[in-house]
């Protein structure tokens, strides 16, 4: 379902930060998309942990098929002429002639944007602007096209809050957010007075208090970002040659790029190459470091394989993580629920909904065990939050029929 947000501003003046916050319509996006859990298996691997690859290990294009054609480079942030053109005359616009070149493009994305609204398929830059709508890597494309056509330095930065999870058949989708920077073309430094860094404005389409940043983004990474998002929707639709060879370009762009690797060995999981996927899950943590992902992605390769102790060393590395998987935690919860732990249940879901309280699946699972537990009003108010919450029609036509399931028996 479509939702509103807005676009957030920043200013940023040398020798001083000054904010100016706008209230448009833009929304919240998704940049990056990291894959988990894929089903296939293969036979057990006798390598061990500890012998982590130092290079990355060989890819199998022969699982894959014929090369692919993938969208190019240049057509991401390329808008049609059409768009060119209007964008131009009013950039160019006499009446507008006070205004510095970064500025203007911000006010063609408040003016033209006013209707923007979110959707969490990936498209390049002509088609977000022409549909009117995007996730946040699209906006980031369609400013990056702006910028360009009218002569000024941009840059990205990614925002570490709380990723955002969701699940999607037997994926699960784990997004960070993307923002780019204007930069303002007529700044001249001047040492003596010790103005020295350049101002900007920041376009922000998922503005929320405390952000965490994870550091510049280069334009290398963010084509891979794009590349990436759509081999998970290849993946999503079981298209596994067109999500190698995407995912082949974006490697091309970011080779260590850590959600291209991980997304990489959930293809060839799915494949059928459960060796293949090891050394890259392998490959990821020796480079990158422990994180969630590939860990818990190696975790479940392994489990399959009836390598227990070597998931319970894997256990143990997950639990020291600062992030916590809210799907891990709903996992918890029913299997307490299972075991008529209504209340362990209960708690597991909170932690979840802690981690990630726009999780619509959380709230039916709590309504679950409150049904159980007798109080149909909690429930049926707790499946009135997961339907509200639902993005997709289907989610929210299950979550009203179980409703009125409940409604003949509320107390």
């Amino acid at each position: 379902m479509p939702r509103k947000g807005r676009l957030r501003i920043r200013d940023w003046y040398a020798g001083s930060k000054r904010r100016s916050a706008m209230r448009v319509l833009v929304v919240a996006g998704v940049g990056l998309m990291l894959l988990l859990g894929a089903c296939s298996t293969a036979p057990p691997r006798g390598q061990m942990l500890s012998d982590i690859p130092v290079r990355a290990p060989p890819l199998r294009p022969d699982l894959f098929g014929a090369p692919l054609q993938v969208p190019r480079v240049e057509a991401l942030h390329t808008l049609t002429a059409a768009q060119q053109a209007e964008f131009l005359a009013y950039f160019s616009d006499p009446m507008r002639a006070g205004q510095k070149p970064h500025e203007r493009i911000y006010g063609y994305l408040e003016h033209r944007l006013a209707d923007f609204t979110y959707h969490a398929k990936t498209l390049a830059a002509a088609d977000a602007l022409e549909q009117s709508q995007g996730n946040c890597l699209s906006l980031a494309l369609v400013t990056t096209a702006l910028a360009e056509l009218g002569g000024v330095s941009y840059g990205f930065q990614r925002i570490r809050n709380r990723p955002v999870y969701e699940s999607r058949q037997d994926f699960v989708m784990v997004a960070d957010h993307l923002r780019t920077r204007l930069y303002d073309p007529t700044f001249v430094p001047d040492p003596a007075r010790g103005v020295l860094t350049r101002p900007y404005i920041e376009v922000d389409y998922f503005p929320e208090r405390g952000q965490r940043y994870g550091g510049q983004v280069a334009r290398d990474e963010v084509t891979a970002m794009y590349y990436i998002n759509l081999a998970g929707e290849a993946l999503i639709d079981g298209a596994l040659s067109r999500g190698y060879w995407l995912l082949d370009a974006a490697l091309a762009h970011a080779p260590d790029n850590p959600a291209a690797l991980n997304s990489m060995a959930v293809l060839h999981r799915r494949a059928g190459d459960a060796r293949a996927a090891e050394a890259l899950y392998e490959y990821v943590l020796a480079v990158h470091g422990d994180s969630l992902l590939p860990l818990g992605n190696l975790q479940n390769l392994l489990r399959e394989q009836g390598r227990l102790e070597e998931v319970a060393l894997l256990d143990a590395r997950i639990r020291q993580l600062p992030d916590r998987d809210p799907y891990r935690l709903v996992e918890f919860g029913v299997q307490a629920y299972a075991h008529g732990r209504l209340q362990e249940a209960l708690d597991y879901y909170g932690q979840a909904l802690d981690a990630a309280p726009y999780m619509h699946e959380i709230y039916w699972r709590q309504a679950t065990v409150y049904h159980a537990m007798g109080q149909q009003r909690r429930a049926d108010a707790l499946l009135q939050q997961a339907h509200d919450m639902a993005p997709r029609v289907s989610d929210r036509n299950r979550y009203q029929a179980k409703r009125h399931a409940l409604s003949g028996r509320v107390n």
